[in-house]
């Protein structure tokens, strides 16, 4: 009889840990939703690499600074046809030719194991790729710091558009990036392991002066204890055009990071 009640209070305790837990689920904070629908674009690649832009200030853009590349570039390239003007600096702290020269020699031996022919084909496309980009794009090869930034903006014009992505060092230049938002006119950021800086972005949000105009979760990462995705995209943008004032999300041009996996839904609170 003892051990009988002893099974019915763990399975009761199991089951009131289990109710808490999904009565804890949160939304993300209404800031982070857009407030209207924009005139957006997607640029880059399907799936993982690609983002939406507001049009406007892709066209207006005097320069792109990207920070974090690693082997995709479609985002740039993309960017440069569709405005044929603009100047394009690619930072990255890995990105050259011995790196990708490399990643082909590795799967060049792979193939003694896996006889996979396709992976080797793709990373030979994407050194030539690579040969072919840089004589229209500039890439440095360079982790970028708060001074480095500093330096950077001081030799660009207005009407900067940033793409950052670099897997959780964008908290160190969001002071940065407020003390100069004058010059950006776009700007698309990836936020990391968002469950442990929330308060870092929700400051930032209230601060930065341009309009949200798009967010979107990632795929790839893992949620966290809430079941709440980590990894957000968000896209800004100065005085942005308007269509109208209902925005559905996701939005039809977006796509999933990870094709195998479903689309995020993202929820927002109500206030």
């Amino acid at each position: 009889m003892g051990t009988f009640f002893l099974i019915i209070t763990k399975y009761l305790k199991m089951t009131s840990l289990n109710i808490l837990i999904k009565c804890k689920h949160m939304s993300f904070d209404k800031i982070l939703k857009p407030q209207n629908n924009y005139d957006l674009i997607r640029i880059g690649r399907d799936n993982d690499g690609g983002y939406l832009v507001e049009k406007k200030s892709l066209e207006n853009a005097q320069s792109l600074i990207s920070l974090g590349i690693s082997d995709d570039w479609s985002f740039e390239d993309d960017f440069l046809k569709k405005n044929k003007n603009v100047s394009i600096k690619c930072f990255d702290n890995v990105l050259d030719e011995k790196f990708l020269l490399k990643k082909i020699i590795i799967q060049f031996f792979f193939l003694f194991y896996n006889r996979n022919f396709r992976v080797l084909k793709e990373y030979i496309s994407i050194y030539f790729s690579f040969l072919r980009t840089k004589k229209k794009i500039q890439f440095i090869k360079k982790k970028i710091s708060y001074n480095d930034l500093n330096k950077i903006f001081s030799q660009e014009r207005n009407n900067i558009f940033l793409k950052i992505d670099i897997e959780g060092g964008e908290y160190r230049i969001l002071d940065f990036l407020l003390l100069n938002q004058k010059k950006i006119i776009g700007l698309v950021i990836e936020f990391h392991d968002c469950d442990l800086h929330r308060e870092k972005i929700l400051k930032f949000l209230g601060s930065f002066n341009l309009t949200l105009v798009h967010i979107h979760g990632n795929n790839f990462a893992e949620k966290d204890l809430n079941n709440d995705i980590t990894v957000l995209e968000l896209t800004f943008s100065k005085n942005p055009i308007q269509i109208s004032d209902i925005n559905i999300l996701p939005n039809k041009l977006d796509m999933p990071n990870n094709f195998e996996k479903n689309e995020v839904i993202l929820n927002f609170k109500k206030q």
